[in-house]
């Protein structure tokens, strides 16, 4: 801990962006660098508390409301994005979601934290949502740090997609039926994005 003794004024300053430091017992304190690296640079998030419903068979498509847009304070930075939401669906269908990447100004987008090349088998961050009837509900969390290639300028965009191989009804945020009783919930989907700074 630090004692100061007399008029309780520290006996010398540090310049800017230095950080108060102990050199020892009995011993005048120091000012050092601030550690490099590991350091939350900002917070983005999004709560999406209503229910989204998809139908549409063999096609990737965006989720209504899970979109995050963040443009990084330094090019070196790594982007951890975490999602967590809850979903039903009627029986028979199988879906699935992934994160896509897309920076407009670099003109590409990519799919993250997804699954290898496997002939025709579609490359997903995780499996969701399976259920023997359609009042269940079950979580799907993903978590990844993504170091995405952007100059400083750049805004980066994170959705989320889903997948179903039918048209029987998905539904985020609560089950595949809805049905309007006591024992049915509605859930939150939670999406956020970490500057980690390098």
């Amino acid at each position: 801990y630090f004692n100061t003794r007399g008029s309780g004024v520290v006996a010398k300053l540090g310049t800017d962006g230095q950080v108060f430091t102990s050199t020892g017992a009995g011993l005048s304190q120091g000012f050092e660098a601030a550690a490099g690296g590991g350091k939350i640079g900002q917070i983005v998030s999004t709560l999406k508390t209503d229910t989204y419903t998809n139908t549409t068979e063999d096609s990737w498509v965006d989720v209504t409301g899970v979109t995050i847009a963040i443009t990084p304070a330094k090019a070196s930075s790594k982007i951890f994005v975490m999602l967590q939401m809850y979903g039903g669906v009627a029986s028979g269908v199988t879906p699935a979601v992934k994160i896509q990447r897309d920076i407009e100004s670099a003109g590409y987008a990519d799919s993250i934290a997804v699954g290898a090349t496997a002939s025709n088998r579609q490359r997903s961050t995780a499996g969701t949502f399976y259920s023997r009837d359609g009042g269940q509900v079950q979580c799907v969390s993903a978590h990844f740090l993504d170091s995405p290639s952007y100059t400083l300028t750049d805004e980066i965009t994170y959705k989320v997609q889903l997948y179903q191989d039918n048209t029987n009804t998905v539904r985020i945020g609560g089950s595949g039926d809805y049905g309007d009783v006591a024992n049915q919930h509605t859930y939150p989907t939670v999406f956020t994005c970490w500057e980690v700074l390098a």
